[in-house]
């Protein structure tokens, strides 16, 4: 997440779902860019905006087993650009691997967190960024107002769902009529 922040700072509401989060109070969160979208600098959800901007553009939202997330399933601003797929702490094997060192660190398309973080000796696998990239939001982002969009938007059936075309469990805010 780059420095840029895209509106005031305010609290996650996630942030105090967990002793870690609670145990900083004060600590506050701000919207900034990572890859090409508003997120929270918490817990990493996109924002209210780029979901129901994102529903409106029609991409396919994805159920999951959880009451309180979503996937939405973006173009990808980089699509076609190097980018680390997967890494490991030990040797791989496959298309794309290369182990990290100091010679070929500074060629290698890692991120800030990536760069301080993995030593020499590092595996990543590399490959083109797909054209299409799962961004999670969480519920608790949401509003009041923001929840009635949402079910109204549910109800209206203006939401591509994915498979399996409904959701496993409704939203926390959400009832079955």
């Amino acid at each position: 997440m780059d420095a840029n922040t895209t509106a005031a700072a305010f609290r996650c509401p996630r942030r105090d779902e967990s002793w870690m989060g609670r145990s900083k109070a004060g600590n506050l969160d701000s919207w900034g860019k990572f890859d090409g979208r508003s997120s929270c600098s918490y817990c990493g959800s996109i924002s209210p905006d780029e979901l129901f901007g994102a529903i409106e553009a029609g991409a396919e939202i994805g159920p999951t087993d959880k009451n309180y997330k979503v996937y939405v399933s973006l173009p990808h601003p980089e699509a076609g650009k190097p980018c680390v797929l997967s890494s490991a702490n030990f040797e791989q094997r496959g298309e794309g691997w290369v182990q990290i060192t100091a010679e070929n660190r500074g060629t290698l398309p890692l991120d800030e967190w990536q760069r301080k973080n993995w030593d020499d000796g590092h595996w990543v696998q590399v490959a083109p960024r797909p054209p299409l990239a799962d961004a999670k939001f969480y519920f608790q982002h949401l509003g009041v107002e923001g929840q009635q969009r949402f079910i109204d938007l549910l109800n209206a059936k203006k939401m591509k769902l994915g498979y399996p075309g409904h959701f496993y469990r409704l939203p926390f805010f959400c009832a079955a009529a």
